[in-house]
């Protein structure tokens, strides 16, 4: 990201670093074109805050949030064009700004990752998790399925969200060559073999998979082999959950 509102932690130099060079770099650069990538975001990334951190987050007025997308080095008319495109549907000017940010911060970050690891030959996939029965998809909505265990109380419909996350996860790591069986954690409940496993056939490549009421729940998006494509169309496979073409 190169702004200020948040940022990669570039420890390069320091003892004991782990980062070396900026991470959309690394991607462009394809010295890691051979390992497929897995990128994503919720659909209400940003939501998070407004449900638990509300008074610190509100920003009361949108000329306020105006300001603080000015100070990411973006022009104040952009600022102002892009706060009202995100002003829609009655939101308050706290879910205006969760939702501009997570597009911005979350959203259009995978997805250029994502092109950037496409265009320098490798595989890339994009993967939006959007809300379920009284679940919302807020920052960390995913981590129990993750991890491979349940949240107390859980609606039906965020049960299924939870395996399909995990499935995704797991048929993902599969198809990149990586053995993966049995449950996510000791925690977890059993799961079907993997597709490195006996009694289960390889994932579909590139599969769309769904679940909650909408399509806009969840969506595994398909990879990108840029060395299958010309160079005329090798970002037209790539999409952001179900946003269209980047």
């Amino acid at each position: 990201m190169d702004n200020k509102a948040t940022g990669v932690v570039l420890d390069i130099g320091q003892p004991g670093a782990v980062v070396h060079a900026h991470p959309m770099e690394v991607l462009a650069s394809g010295a890691h074109r051979d390992v497929d990538v897995l990128l994503s975001m919720a659909s209400d990334d940003m939501g998070w805050w407004v449900a638990n951190d509300l008074d610190r987050f509100d920003p009361r007025t949108l000329d306020r949030v105006v300001d603080e997308v000015a100070g990411w080095r973006i022009s104040r008319s952009r600022a102002t064009k892009l706060v009202d495109a995100y002003d829609q549907g009655g939101r308050t000017p706290a879910e205006v700004r969760a939702a501009l940010m997570a597009d911005y911060l979350f959203g259009l970050p995978a997805a250029r990752g994502a092109l950037a690891h496409a265009a320098a030959g490798g595989n890339a996939r994009l993967l939006v998790i959007g809300p379920a029965e009284g679940a919302p998809a807020v920052h960390g909505s995913e981590m129990y399925a993750l991890v491979g265990q349940e949240k107390p109380g859980r609606s039906a419909e965020q049960a299924e969200r939870d395996t399909r996350i995990g499935d995704i996860v797991l048929d993902f790591a599969a198809a990149a060559g990586r053995p993966v069986c049995g449950p996510l954690s000791p925690a977890g409940p059993p799961r079907e073999a993997s597709a490195t496993c006996p009694g289960r056939p390889p994932p579909t490549t590139g599969r769309s998979s769904t679940c909650g009421k909408a399509s806009t729940a969840l969506e595994g998006q398909r990879a990108v082999r840029d060395s299958e494509r010309s160079p005329t169309d090798r970002s037209s496979g790539v999409r952001l959950g179900v946003g269209g073409s980047i």
